[in-house]
């Protein structure tokens, strides 16, 4: 596969680096790099180079997607002045100039918002947001790919770090697997016009970042930081749905003293008794571990007990029963792998059973659909953010081996894409319960119908926002689960 990536010579970054290694190292890839002079009012102005330069002194150790580095650090040799002859299958420009790349096969330019400039990018983030990646293959609009986490709207390199981290991975589907093979394409969002990357937006992007730092130091004197909290309520008549949720003061919590923050609730009934399990955090080690608690036919609850400690990190407990075993599928994506373990006895011992992936996987999730296992898992990729890509895989055996089912991730979008909870069967439909990170962590939940989930496929349509009255904006929840009469959620207090 014959391809060539075109950069403007004067505006080369470490993210192009980044993307020319991962194309490398692809074997069916004849790859060239050609430098070209740019259009000069694609660059970016004074002010934001400043913003940017100050951040760079107060973080010198981390290398960032946007810092700007030389032909000679690309990882791959450049050339000036006149494209290599002959065609090429692919060509990736990367000028944001129309009229500088020569007839091809497939030419791919990256878009933000639908803007074929960089600025856009600039300005987005500068409003504290994520642009709308996409695509320009030639068609009448750009394809819409990726809608990216940011984690830190206040951070400017870590936003673009971010952003740009899924770019790269788009470009590299799109060259290396064909425009097809894209994530599934978000569902369409509000664009906003974009205001000029000057003066202007980058001292208002400084004053907000000075803001929010103010903001939480004062939190962290007074004791006042808001931290998650497990909720429950009794729901004899099923689970929430399209109507919405029940408002905040219909759940029951546990108790806060202070010491720690409970998460990720999943119950089971088990001989009359529900028993919730939930990653606990004591702020004495940062480490999550896994407890448990019964809530009684009366909503009653037990004080929460450790279950499972390893370690690494562990959250989002999904429990399940199979084949007569009760079994507990824990994140831990800090040990970069899947285990499960095998309840021995249930509920307060647990002994490894056997390891599903050898990936970095986040809030992995387990269905059973048409006879099939399927995994869904949050990923990242580079420098982006966990929260907003999906990964899909399918197997016979719940011990696998477990493949993808289509070229992942399947899904690239902060709004829909991170797990929040157990699949369920309602309707004659299959749903998906997400989380929509596009504002904050876990600042709402949005549910997803499942239109196809098969050895081919993944496809989701969103059909729901769902938020919790008597709750600020951007408190949650972030999961929720039921079973058999009773709804556990998590939310920030």
């Amino acid at each position: 596969m014959r391809t060539l990536v075109v950069l403007d010579a004067k505006r080369l970054a470490r993210w192009h680096g980044w993307l020319i290694s991962r194309l490398a190292a692809d074997a069916r890839v004849e790859l060239h790099v050609s430098l070209v002079e740019g259009p000069a009012g694609a660059r970016p102005g004074a002010a934001l180079e400043m913003l940017l330069s100050g951040e760079r002194l107060l973080d010198r150790r981390r290398l960032s997607a946007s810092d700007p580095i030389t032909a000679a650090e690309l990882g791959h040799r450049a050339t000036a002045g006149p494209f290599p002859a002959g065609d090429f299958d692919v060509v990736l420009d990367l000028t944001w100039d129309v009229a500088s790349i020569p007839a091809a096969g497939r030419v791919i330019r990256p878009t933000f918002d639908g803007d074929p400039s960089e600025a856009a990018l600039w300005s987005a983030l500068l409003e504290r947001r994520s642009p709308l990646l996409g695509l320009d293959l030639g068609e009448a609009k750009p394809r819409p790919a990726a809608l990216p986490a940011v984690e830190h709207p206040t951070r400017l390199r870590r936003s673009a770090d971010q952003v740009l981290s899924r770019l790269i991975q788009v470009l590299a589907i799109a060259a290396l697997e064909g425009p097809n093979a894209l994530p599934q394409v978000p569902v369409p969002c509000a664009v906003k016009d974009h205001t000029d990357a000057g003066a202007f937006a980058a001292a208002d992007f400084a004053w907000r970042k000075v803001a929010r730092k103010t903001e939480r130091a004062l939190s962290r004197l007074l004791g006042t930081r808001e931290r998650w909290r497990v909720g429950w309520r009794l729901a004899p008549e099923g689970r929430s749905h399209l109507a919405g949720l029940a408002p905040a003061e219909a759940y029951r919590t546990l108790p806060d003293d202070g010491q720690r923050y409970f998460a990720d609730p999943f119950p089971m009934l088990r001989d009359g008794l529900h028993h919730v399990f939930a990653e606990e955090v004591p702020f004495q080690t940062g480490r999550g571990l896994i407890s448990h608690f019964t809530v009684d036919a009366s909503g009653r609850a037990t004080a929460p007990r450790p279950v499972l400690e390893t370690g690494h990190h562990l959250s989002y407990p999904q429990v399940f029963a199979h084949e007569g075993q009760i079994y507990m599928m824990p994140e831990c994506s800090a040990s970069g792998a899947l285990d499960v373990y095998r309840a021995d006895p249930f509920p307060h011992r647990w002994v490894p059973a056997f390891r599903l992936l050898d990936e970095e996987v986040h809030d992995a999730t387990l269905a059973v659909h048409a006879g099939a296992f399927y995994l869904f898992a949050s990923t990242r990729d580079l420098q982006s953010s966990s929260w907003d890509a999906l990964n899909v895989y399918r197997s016979e055996k719940l011990e696998g081996p477990w493949q993808p089912v289509s070229v992942n991730p399947a899904l690239i979008d902060a709004r829909e894409s991170r797990p929040a909870g157990a699949l369920y069967h309602r309707d004659g439909a299959l749903w998906r319960p997400a989380q929509n990170c596009s504002a904050s962590y876990g600042g709402s939940l949005s549910l997803a119908r499942v239109t196809r989930l098969d050895a081919d496929g993944f496809a989701q349509e969103l059909a729901a926002d769902l938020r919790m009255g008597g709750q600020p904006a951007g408190h949650g929840p972030h999961t929720i689960n039921w079973a058999d009469g009773l709804e556990v959620i998590d939310f920030l207090a």
